[in-house]
């Protein structure tokens, strides 16, 4: 049962970022973070660095193989634009 909890709350800390980061806030959701746990507001701002950083390759892998990108533009345009 405690790791169906910490499931839980993982996803809703995700959801609480994506939304924040929605909302061009997650520098204030991270810091809010970071009063109560350094650690995990250095995971959320190195997620955040590694999202956009995969977010590049992955782009660049499927334009080259002519492959659609356009649900992956539509997350980052909802979430890093």
């Amino acid at each position: 049962m405690p790791l169906l909890l910490e499931k839980n709350a993982f996803e809703k800390l995700l959801g609480f970022f994506f939304k924040a980061k929605s909302d061009g806030k997650e520098k204030q959701f991270i810091s809010k973070i970071q009063h109560k746990d350094p650690k995990v507001a250095a995971a959320f701002s190195k997620f955040d660095d590694v999202i956009v950083d995969r977010y590049s390759t992955l782009k660049r892998t499927l334009t080259a193989a002519g492959m659609d990108t356009s649900e992956l533009d539509d997350f980052m345009d909802q979430y890093y634009n």
